[in-house]
């Protein structure tokens, strides 16, 4: 079994674990976790085998032959679960640290906006670029790095460590006024992106580095997001939205060279999960984006979480695909 299968399974193992210790009941989980150590450990393994099945997400954004299990697990966990989980690990874990914590209501919990997990500085062992402000660390290099060289004396450096750092920095630099990247802004737009865990049924069509497949148009969507082209990733989106629909939620239905407006409602007709105001919104989404590109028209300010939201939800119809 390799890294990654084993990631699965052991997110598996403990998840089915507290749902057989709770009778399947998250309100049960949390009556009764203060009472019953069995709850509290259970939880907490749960919540350290789902940290390893997040941290997927830092290195690549699409994984696939991901066992039907592990995908409808992950779903059910994410959506019934982990407020829950995070709540009892929370509690575990600040108590420990923190003498003087006062313990919130679940309810009080739920209610709050801070970040759940303190923020590492660079350095720090732990310390993920794509897991904290990886993009506001470019920003203080970039500041720290000139602010050595207006003050070279101050600093215990050698000069072929300040030609190493300065030399680093107009790469930077390069990339970000030449070609037009902001690095701090890509990083941060790679985390808000979820891993899409492909199931076999979807898998076993595609080559993973076949021309024009689910996965090269699916990675080109994620690229093109990350790096600030909305309107290009929009497009990916919508003809990734088309291939699934066609490829996998009509196979048997002849639809080559149907249009989109009729693929989503022949769909929505087979299947009563897929949401019609979704699926449409999406395609009237990538049309005005698309027509105010064409015409040189200034995006909307809120176009770049459409398009995040549209990929989300890709990920879900992907993931969702009926296996017959």
């Amino acid at each position: 079994m390799n890294v990654i299968m084993s990631i699965y399974a052991n997110f598996m193992l403990h998840f089915q674990n507290l749902r057989t210790a709770t009778n399947d009941s998250p309100q049960t989980l949390i009556n009764f976790f203060s009472e019953k150590s069995e709850f509290r450990e259970l939880a907490i393994e749960l919540k350290r085998a789902a940290i390893r099945v997040e941290g997927l997400g830092y290195s690549r954004k699409i994984y696939a032959h991901v066992p039907n299990k592990f995908v409808s697990d992950w779903k059910l966990y994410t959506f019934n679960w982990k407020k829950q989980i995070e709540y009892i690990y929370e509690q575990h874990t600040t108590i420990v640290f923190d003498s003087e914590y006062q313990t919130k209501s679940f309810e009080e919990f739920c209610n709050q906006l801070t970040e759940l997990r303190p923020q590492l500085e660079p350095g720090e062992e732990g310390w993920e670029p794509a897991m904290e402000a990886g993009g506001a660390a470019i920003q203080d290099m970039v500041f720290l790095a000139n602010y050595i060289d207006h003050d070279f004396e101050s600093f215990q450096i050698d000069n072929d460590a300040a030609l190493v750092l300065s030399h680093g920095i107009s790469s930077i630099e390069y990339v970000e006024d030449s070609i037009g990247l902001n690095l701090s802004e890509v990083i941060d737009r790679w985390e808000k992106i979820p891993p899409i865990f492909v199931p076999p049924v979807v898998s076993n069509s595609y080559g993973q580095t076949e021309k024009s497949s689910l996965y090269e148009l699916l990675n080109d969507a994620i690229r093109a997001f990350v790096a600030g082209a909305q309107a290009a990733s929009i497009a990916m989106c919508r003809a990734v939205l088309e291939m699934v629909l066609q490829d996998h939620y009509l196979r048997n239905e002849t639809v080559r060279d149907t249009s989109l407006t009729n693929l989503i409602n022949l769909a929505v007709k087979k299947y009563d999960f897929l949401p019609s105001d979704k699926l449409h919104g999406l395609r009237k989404d990538a049309n005005r984006i698309l027509h105010a590109y064409s015409n040189n028209i200034n995006l909307d300010p809120e176009d770049e979480k459409r398009v995040l939201s549209a990929i989300k939800d890709i990920k879900h119809y992907i993931e969702r695909a009926p296996t017959r």
